[in-house]
């Protein structure tokens, strides 16, 4: 488990800035209009106070309550969900907030990159249950869920909509998406 590292904060800052270069105080402040930010926030708080009151019980009760509560309230004001039993590198980027799902014990590497409707979590059964665990540099688009007992490499991309449950190689780009049409019948028909 790593502990919350200010520098990991700071990378998560700047990745707010979309590669302009700008005072920290002023890219704090756009960091602090992004609901997505807010998510990020609550989680490296969060992760931080769980991890370092776990031998004193008393105390890591009302931590483990206040944190639950903050993060109720940070997923109905973001519609991001981030378990604090997930361990995600510094640098995330929710780039569009809403209905973002990071489940319990999912691994995230640094600089990654997330759209609105991304679920990432448990899936599978027997030996194939399980959660991802997912390299550095990840991208992935609106809609995309990553899920199972998978591994995926470093600087992968994963295209909207796509649906991913295998093993992913460093450096791929996925689209899983097949355009057919099923009717020439118009939408009066449907």
């Amino acid at each position: 488990m790593r502990a919350l590292m200010f520098s990991d904060l700071y990378l998560d800052i700047r990745r707010y800035s979309y590669g302009k270069e700008c005072s920290l105080l002023k890219l704090v402040l756009v960091a602090l209009t992004k609901l997505g930010f807010w998510a990020v926030l609550n989680y490296r708080f969060g992760f931080y106070l769980r991890e370092k009151t776990e031998k004193v019980p008393l105390l890591n009760i009302l931590v483990r309550v206040i944190t639950l509560l903050t993060k109720l309230c940070v997923e109905v004001l973001s519609g991001v969900s981030i378990s604090y039993h997930s361990n995600i590198g510094g640098g995330i980027l929710i780039a569009h907030f809403s209905n973002i799902i990071l489940g319990d014990g999912v691994v995230i590497g640094k600089g990654a990159t997330l759209h609105q409707g991304v679920t990432i979590g448990v899936s599978g059964r027997g030996e194939k249950r399980g959660v991802p665990i997912i390299g550095d540099n990840f991208f992935a688009g609106a809609n995309a869920v990553i899920a199972g007992n998978i591994t995926i490499g470093h600087d992968v991309a994963v295209s909207a909509n796509s649906f991913v449950n295998c093993d992913i190689d460093s450096c791929s780009i996925v689209n899983n998406q097949q355009l057919r049409i099923v009717s020439l019948k118009g939408s009066q028909h449907v």
